[in-house]
């Protein structure tokens, strides 16, 4: 295989460095050098080789599979991998992400709820989550698996302290 790929690159670059490309250099009377495919008066013709080049590879489609739909399964795991447990974090503004990892996959009916201290702030089939302008403090963050029945079927939870500068007067003398 690898070395079929070298002979038929090989075989490429021998292809592309036959031909050439004219290119006309003009040194103008104060120093400065521009270059052209228009012949020019006082142009010196140069002959530049292809640059080689390897054409893109397709990508293969991407294949989802589904999770099964039956009354029998259970996700096996969800973690919250941003912020971690116990962590502090430090942000001016109080913006944070909140990151998830679910095994396996999120079905098609279920959805996050995601709750700050307590109190539901997304609900989403997306796996992370931007938490803006939080006061500094120590925070929960949960995560929980809704079901379409509004049944919780797995959760995680991330204790967190965020630190964020003051602002405070000062009095010049």
């Amino acid at each position: 295989m690898a070395l079929l790929f070298f002979v038929s690159t090989s075989k490429l670059y021998a292809e592309e460095s036959t031909s050439t490309t004219t290119v006309y250099k003009v040194t103008k009377p104060d120093g400065s050098i521009s270059y052209s495919d228009q012949p020019q008066s006082n142009a010196v013709t140069l002959e530049v080789e292809p640059v080689p080049t390897i054409p893109a590879l397709k990508p293969s489609p991407i294949s989802f599979s589904s999770a099964p739909t039956d009354d029998s399964f259970l996700y096996q795991s969800l973690v919250i991998s941003a912020p971690i447990d116990r962590s502090a974090l430090h942000s001016g503004t109080g913006d944070i992400t909140v990151s998830t990892i679910l095994e396996p996959s999120l079905r098609a009916e279920d959805k996050l709820r995601f709750l700050l201290d307590g109190a539901e702030v997304a609900l989403q089939k997306g796996a992370s989550l931007l938490l803006t302008s939080l006061n500094r403090g120590t925070h929960t963050i949960t995560v929980q698996v809704i079901d379409p029945q509004n049944k919780a079927l797995i959760s995680a939870s991330s204790q967190f302290t965020v630190h964020r500068p003051i602002a405070r007067a000062f009095k010049i003398n």
